[in-house]
């Protein structure tokens, strides 16, 4: 299992801003690497983050379990919630 975060800021304020880049390389891998319709991202409150499970299958064949995560919090608070899932997962 492998553990991607996107980093960014909550809120409509920082959508679309270089402040929020993370959260648009996620959603960039998953409209390149899988079925954005199909993805579901669960609002994790202990982990203060939005989580997405999904398996890819790499250029070799192999399927590789995904979690997706883009933290609830702010960037500069954001090592909170990823602690919170690593230790988890």
């Amino acid at each position: 299992m492998k553990l991607i975060v996107g980093l960014g800021n909550p809120g409509e304020k920082y959508e679309h801003t270089r402040h929020n880049l993370g959260f648009m390389v996620v959603e960039k891998f998953l409209k390149d690497y899988h079925d954005v319709e199909k993805t579901e991202w669960s609002d994790e409150k202990k982990f203060k983050a939005a989580i997405s499970q999904i398996t890819w299958r790499s250029k070799k064949g192999v399927d590789i379990p995904l979690v997706l995560v883009k933290p609830k919090t702010y960037m500069n608070n954001s090592g909170l919630a990823v602690s919170l899932i690593a230790s988890f997962y």
